[in-house]
Order: structure tokens, then C-alpha cells, then sequence
């Protein structure tokens, strides 16, 4: 079938309106509108009737699409990952783009992406300018990228182009990916675009910053500390940020100085507060004791947020929490569960250290969260645990709580499809979630939409993410089967978006 003669309106209308949300926001339009599962049927019909698998007339001249579909029919997603690296091995830049404009029939899989990427890089190499152009205007998620590799052989070309978009995220991005890759070869060139960078009206960037800075201070933070002298606001910010967190590791002593010297302490020990609970977290809950009502709202919720929370000696910390005094009793005990819910998924061991911190009020609640958590992924450790407590209230609800889990019905095996579907309504996810969207057939799909339970907002979007990404062919025929409305409209487009 063609997407312009039997496909379903919603179907069409999804893909029309991503192509132009996704060419407007410079995200490309690089549509691979069948999956690998539907090339050889709908591929077929399609060149057959002089058309191009999206019901547009067939473009490419003869020689181009012969590779292409030498490409298609190269067999498994591994055997058309290594089918797309020879596609960019050889040809002309008329060639490469030639191929490029096909890109919308590439697999909707790694291989698609690889294909593209070294499709790119071929071209990029006989004619940097015009590849970086096409890439800006069809291909947008991908020019960081071609940036990256572009500034190896001539950075000053890259910086060149960059400079001569207009202002907005495109620019940023790209000049973001510049300052990355220089900095893995040359610190000080990457410190200078970093100065030179262009601003963006649209929006203040220095969270865009964060990786390509963190990764500069990490490797010298007295050096960092000293260019900050002739640095723009949005730089200066991020550089601020990531020394003190830095330091933090380092230094916790030197850290809280440097850090009360600087004019905008307060937003830096927020920065900061995860590291110093980690490091030196009796220091830590001193200045946070110290600061606004406000700013310890925020430090609290940024908590998780703002990098992971990774402490290592969580009775250091509780013994820290238990002995503060500043901190108003309430607080201390939303601290300390905060931390935990934080902590319980990654140490939930150590974590338990947290609840004798809790008011009664909440310590079964917690210790139950912890418990069903741990239980799910560590029976037997979780099981130790629970036998060798000391009598008293965390004791007693992690006792109830095993008795309640061993009392349940039980719940449905989560190799099978019904174990999938209820992890699914829970909001569970496992390691191996992307074999499981790409063995579903069209019927459990339709199943799983179907089930009342199932919730209908994020999860949905969720899935039919996965689906477009991993199981085009079963997405497409159940989206095909809805009608256009406030729910499935949008998932057409988000399923359309993620497909390109």
C-alpha cells in the first residue's frame, strides 16, 4: 500500500503533521516510512506504480535506487548495519545526496541511522559546506554531529557556519558539539569558542553547557577558576556550577569557602548540596540549616534532579542527620525520606540507614516502598534483611509488608505476555524492554490500548514511542484501526515523529 492511497487518515495525517512540525523545529524530515518488516511488500507496489513509498513520484535515478535496495534486502538489522557503511564507501557528493533524499525508505532501525551518519560523514569529507547545509535544513537532530566530525579536519570552517545561522537552538547545539569536540584534543581551543560563543535569545543555555564544562573542569579546576575573569553569563555560569561541585568532591573544606566567596552563593550550595551530603555531610546540612526557607525547598527538590544522588556512607549521613540541631524536626525527617526514595532503588541496603530518621507516622509506608522495591529485584537479600532487624517499628512494617507481598495473588509471569501487559499498568520497566515492544503483534497491541487500567498518558506515550522505534509494522496497523481524535491524534504524531 501507499501512504497516499490506502493508508488510514489518521495514519496520513500523523505523517504530514510531523514532517512539518519536525522541518519547522530544523529536527529533519528524514522519513522512513516503511519498517524493514514492511519494505518488500509496500516498497514493492509502490515502485511498481511509479512511486516512491510515500506516494510521491520516484525521484532517484536508476543507479541509486539499485543500491538502496541492495541495502533493504541485506537481511537482518546486523547484516544491514554493515550493508549501510559499504552504502557510503564510495560515490560522488551528487550520488550521496541522491541517497540522502531516499533516506525516508532506510530501516527504522539502527541501521537507518548508521546509514544516514555515514551517508553524511562520505559527503562531508567532498563538500563540508553543503553537507552541513543539507544537513540543517533535511537532517537537524544529526548536524551535532556532523559539526563534531567536521571540526577534526577544519574547525574554523565549522565555527564559520555556525556563525552564520541565525540565533536560536540549532546554533547552540551546533556550537555546543563544537566546543565537545575540541575539548577532547585541545582544552584551551575549546575554552576559547566556549568565550566566543554566540548568544541565544530564545533562551539561557548554560544547562546546554553543563556536560562540555563539567568535562573541562574535571580535567583542570584551577585553571577553570582562573579564566572565569573575561567569560560570558551563560559560560561563567556553568563553569561556576561545575567548580563547585568539583571542589565538592575534592575539597569539601575549600569547596564551602570558594563557594561563599562567590556572588551567588545560594544557588551554588544548591548545586553543590549533593556532593557535600556525599562528601562532608555534617558541613553540608549546616549551611543548608543556614539558607532561606525558599532555597532549602528548592535544595530539596532538586535533589535527584541536579546530577545523582550518590552517597557513600549513608550512616555518616544519618548519624549527621540525627545530630543537627539547625534543622527544624519536620525538615530533617523530609530530608531524610526524600533521600531515601531517592537511594532505595540503587542501595537500598545502606538506605535503610535512613529510617529510624522517619516519624513513626511514615516509617511503614517507607519501609514498605523499600521493601516491595528490593523484593522485586533481590528476594533473598531483601529477606536477610527483613530476619535480622531489631524489634521495633521498622521491624514490625518490614515483617507486614513481606507477610502482605506473601499473601498477594500472585502476579502474572514476566516472561509471558501477561506479566509485559501488568508491568505495563504498574508502570514497570525492565532491562529488556525493547525485545518485548518488538515481539508484540498487532493483537497485544490492540489488547494492551484496550485495557481500562492501562493508563492513558504517559504510559501510552511511552509505548507507542517504543513501537515506532522498535515494532513500526505493529504500531502503524494498530493506529490504523483508530480514529482521529484529542488522544490518538497526538499519538499519531508522536508516533510519526519518533518513526522519522
Amino acid at each position: 500500500m501507499t501512504a497516499s492511497s490506502s493508508a488510514s487518515p489518521l495514519i496520513r495525517a500523523g505523517l504530514t503533521a510531523a514532517a512539518f512540525a519536525l522541518a519547522g523545529m530544523g529536527a529533519g524530515a528524514v522519513f522512513r516510512s516503511l519498517s524493514s518488516g514492511q519494505t518488500e511488500k509496500g516498497a514493492a507496489a509502490a515502485r511498481s506504480a511509479g512511486e516512491s513509498p510515500l506516494g510521491k513520484p520516484g525521484r532517484a535515478p536508476a543507479g541509486i535506487a539499485a543500491k538502496i535496495d541492495a541495502f533493504l534486502r541485506a537481511g537482518t538489522p546486523a547484516q544491514q548495519l554493515a550493508a549501510a557503511l559499504r552504502l557510503a564507501e564510495h560515490g560522488t557528493a551528487e550520488e550521496i545526496r541522491a541517497l540522502l533524499d531516499e533516506a525516508y525508505r532506510f530501516p527504522a532501525h539502527s541501521a537507518g541511522t548508521l546509514a544516514s551518519l555515514a551517508l553524511l560523514q562520505r559527503w562531508l569529507a567532498l563538500e563540508p559546506e553543503a553537507a552541513a547545509e543539507y544537513c540543517r535544513i533535511h537532517m537537524g537532530d544529526y548536524l551535532p554531529k556532523v559539526i563534531a566530525s567536521w571540526s577534526a579536519a577544519d574547525p574554523e570552517k565549522a565555527e564559520k557556519f555556525l556563525l552564520a545561522l541565525p540565533p536560536g537552538e540549532t546554533r547552540t547545539d551546533g556550537w555546543v558539539a563544537l566546543c565537545q569536540a575540541t575539548a577532547a584534543r585541545d582544552p584551551d581551543s575549546a575554552w576559547a569558542l566556549l568565550r566566543r560563543m554566540p548568544g541565544n535569545p530564545y533562551r539561557e543555555f548554560s544547562f546546554s553547557l553543563r556536560g562540555v564544562v563539567g568535562q573541562l573542569v574535571a580535567a583542570d579546576p584551577e585553571g577553570a577558576m582562573k579564566r572565569m575573569a573575561d567569560m560570558p553569563a551563560s559560560v561563567l555560569r556553568a563553569t561556576r556550577n561545575a567548580v563547585s561541585q568539583e571542589l565538592m568532591k575534592t575539597d569539601p573544606a575549600r569547596a564551602w569557602e570558594w563557594i561563599s566567596q562567590q556572588p551567588n552563593p545560594a544557588e551554588l550550595m544548591r548545586e553543590a548540596l549533593p556532593a557535600g551530603l556525599a562528601t562532608d555531610p555534617a558541613r553540608a546540612l549546616d549551611w543548608f540549616a543556614a539558607a532561606s526557607p525558599a532555597l532549602r525547598e528548592k535544595a530539596m527538590n532538586d535533589l535527584g534532579y541536579n546530577g545523582n544522588v550518590s552517597i557513600g556512607n549513608f550512616p555518616a549521613l544519618a548519624t549527621a542527620l540525627a545530630q543537627n540541631q539547625s534543622l527544624p524536626a519536620d525538615e530533617r525527617s523530609r530530608l531524610a525520606k526524600r533521600l531515601l526514595s531517592i537511594s532505595s532503588w540503587r542501595s537500598p541496603l545502606e538506605a535503610t540507614a535512613l529510617l529510624p530518621l522517619l516519624p513513626g507516622s511514615q516509617v511503614a509506608e517507607s519501609t514498605g516502598d523499600l521493601l516491595r522495591n528490593w523484593r522485586n529485584r533481590d528476594q533473598a537479600a531483601a529477606d536477610a534483611w527483613v530476619d535480622g532487624l531489631p524489634e521495633g517499628p521498622v521491624a514490625l512494617a518490614a515483617r507486614a509488608e513481606r507477610t502482605a507481598m506473601e499473601n498477594a495473588a500472585p502476579e502474572p509471569d514476566r516472561d509471558t505476555f501477561a506479566g509485559y501487559k501488568d508491568s505495563l499498568r504498574k508502570g514497570f520497566s525492565y532491562g529488556d524492554a525493547n525485545e518485548r515492544v518488538a515481539a508484540l503483534t498487532v493483537e497485544q497491541v490492540k489488547e494492551i490500548y484496550a485495557d481500562p487500567e492501562f493508563r492513558p498518558n504517559y504510559q501510552s506515550r511511552e509505548l507507542i514511542s517504543q513501537l515506532a522505534e522498535h515494532n513500526p509494522t505493529a504500531g502503524a496497523a494498530w493506529l490504523e484501526t483508530q480514529e482521529l481524535d484529542d488522544k490518538s491524534g497526538p499519538q499519531a504524531a508522536n508516533f510519526s515523529a519518533k518513526w522519522a
